[in-house]
């Protein structure tokens, strides 16, 4: 009977070991520390009446796809950043990897006067996008796991508050 009781408290606790691992691999850690660093080199611009032309490499990899996004800044004034609306072309959400990658700006349709001064520049980010098919199974599977293991933490807890020993008193003599 202690032999029960003492693999009953050893399963216990391996089983709430097993459910603290499954728990935490559950937890979406490459959003803060293993994200794929994605490069973005050569950006450069070319203006002509009320287009602007924005190119870039994005060194990355072909069959991915990248979340896109052009800012645009200005040299004489720090806080002055905008996220140019009327654009098309590599920007966005998209396989956009490679050489020669081109963003179209309509200048008009964010501003209709134009801008004044020549000290802009732009700057491009890409950030991977993780893909969702290539995650669910092991969220599936981890979720699995962890309902599995709950259960026998259930079943072995509402085993052991079952079980009770029964002393039987003994006397001096025997019948």
């Amino acid at each position: 009977m202690r032999l029960v009781q003492e693999l009953s408290e050893r399963t216990k606790s391996l089983s709430m070991l097993i459910t603290i691992s499954m728990v935490a691999n559950l937890v979406p850690w490459s959003t803060g520390f293993g994200e794929d660093i994605v490069l973005v080199r050569n950006v450069r611009f070319e203006a002509s009446n009320q287009v602007v032309v924005v190119s870039y490499d994005l060194l990355g990899l072909v069959d991915r796809e990248y979340k896109v996004t052009l800012t645009l800044k200005k040299e004489g004034d720090a806080l002055f950043q905008y996220r140019p609306a009327a654009t098309r072309g590599n920007i966005g959400i998209g396989r956009f990897a490679g050489r020669g990658r081109r963003i179209i700006w309509d200048i008009s349709g964010d501003y209709p006067d134009g801008l004044e001064g020549n000290d802009y520049y732009f700057i491009v980010e890409a950030q991977q996008i993780q893909s969702e098919s290539s995650t669910l199974p092991w969220i599936v599977g981890g979720a699995g796991i962890l309902v599995a293991n709950i259960g026998m933490f259930v079943l072995l807890s509402s085993k052991e508050n079952t079980s009770k020993s029964v002393e039987i008193p003994t006397t001096g003599s025997r019948p």
